[in-house]
């Protein structure tokens, strides 16, 4: 049977299989001595899924656990990563402590942070510069920063002094700040970056970075800035 045909088969019964054996592990727990063990795991912390000890349960989950490896590994094989990170991290719920799975989501997890990289200049001087990138809905991103800029602030004053405007409160002056364009503008809040941020979007857009002020044209100077991960790059955001 060819692959396609396999996966085809595991979508349609993924969901199905997999409540019967939260069913099945379920069933287990409520066996007396699991359970009294249960309620003592609860009362320490957040419970951590255990293989049940009825071998007949147990060969269920294996065997469930074996057919999941071998097609997130045809999902591997097709280049459908995301496919085959969900199918790991659902083996991982099923049994926390397969080394298999939790190796192979690691490696995905650790590639997806690497996919691509850029590498930019942000002007202190000019407010919010396209990165060129649009960042990707639960794709892994790294912001990394360095070099220095200018902040300058000049306000005429009498000799009672100025109080920090409110829309300057927010963050540290001068920081290295981004926001994301998601075409829902009323949605985002821009976020601070500093010299280093990784983060997972929660929602697609373009990329854009500034320095943290309300003017920035006074300010001098330009900091590098590298960004990695899994993103695709925008030709329309030019900066």
């Amino acid at each position: 049977m060819n692959t396609k045909i396999i996966v085809h088969k595991f979508k349609a019964c993924w969901f199905p299989c997999f409540f019967m054996l939260v069913a099945l592990q379920a069933v287990a727990d409520a066996q007396p001595g699991r359970r009294n063990q249960r309620q003592a795991n609860e009362a320490k912390g957040p419970r951590i899924p255990e293989l049940p000890d009825d071998p007949k349960l147990l060969r269920i989950h294996k065997a469930f656990a074996d057919e999941a490896m071998k097609i997130a590994r045809d999902y591997e094989r097709d280049r459908d990563f995301d496919s085959a990170m969900a199918v790991y991290g659902q083996v991982l719920r099923l049994i926390p402590k397969h080394t298999d799975a939790k190796s192979k989501l690691d490696l995905l997890q650790e590639r997806q942070k690497s996919a691509d990289r850029v590498i930019i200049k942000v002007d202190a001087s000019k407010t919010w510069q396209s990165t060129g990138i649009r960042v990707l809905e639960n794709k892994p991103v790294q912001i990394l920063s360095k070099g220095t800029w200018t902040f300058t602030l000049k306000r005429e004053l009498d000799p009672n002094g100025m109080a920090i405007p409110k829309e300057l409160k927010d963050f540290n002056l001068g920081c290295l700040v981004g926001f994301i364009d998601t075409g829902a503008a009323e949605k985002e809040k821009p976020f601070v970056i500093g010299t280093q941020k990784e983060f997972i979007p929660k929602r697609s857009g373009v990329l854009y970075l500034q320095m943290y002020d309300i003017d920035v044209s006074d300010n001098e100077g330009e900091i590098d800035v590298q960004i990695k991960g899994t993103f695709e790059r925008d030709p329309r955001a030019k900066r």
